[in-house]
């Protein structure tokens, strides 16, 4: 094929295609602004954060992390709080239950005296499960982290791009 048969096939292909369309979406960083604040940014109300760090982190609370599972006919009593993890009850909490980016599954034969708080999960309840006092529960994530004492504490927020250049 000769160059210019070359260039008029081109031609006429580039003249049949039609408008060329591209990505009409903009996304501007801006490395000067300030960090957002996290607990904002996760959806959850700054005062349930705080009324989530001193329930668990109360000394009277039987703080454990990770799943647990308290059967049938088995009794705690005082205040219970649960970090990362599935929480089942089956038997009787005399107290509140607090449970941080977990999840809590009241079975039929589970009862609450106090009332039940889930941030970062939620809560479960079977027909015949019983809370006397109100059911609480946040999908949002819970910024925290767990300090070497074994409490929890607010996770600091993330730098902006302007702090790590």
């Amino acid at each position: 094929m000769r160059r210019g048969q070359l260039i008029a096939l081109l031609g006429l292909v580039v003249a049949g295609a039609g408008p060329l369309q591209g990505q009409d979406s903009l996304i501007v960083l801006d490395p000067g602004a300030p960090a957002g604040d996290s607990v904002l940014a996760t959806g959850l109300p700054a005062g349930i954060l705080r009324e989530v760090l001193q329930r668990y982190n109360d000394s009277a609370t039987a703080r454990i992390t990770g799943d647990f599972t308290l059967p049938t006919g088995a009794r705690l009593d005082g205040a219970f709080g649960a970090h990362r993890g599935t929480v089942r009850i089956h038997g009787v909490v005399r107290g509140s239950i607090t449970v941080v980016n977990g999840d809590l599954v009241l079975g039929p034969t589970a009862r609450v005296s106090g009332d039940v708080l889930v941030v970062g999960g939620r809560v479960s309840l079977a027909k015949g499960a019983v809370v006397d006092g109100g059911t609480r529960d946040f999908p949002a994530e819970a910024p925290v982290a767990r300090s070497a004492n074994g409490t929890l504490v607010e996770r600091e927020p993330g730098r902006s791009l302007g702090d790590i250049a």
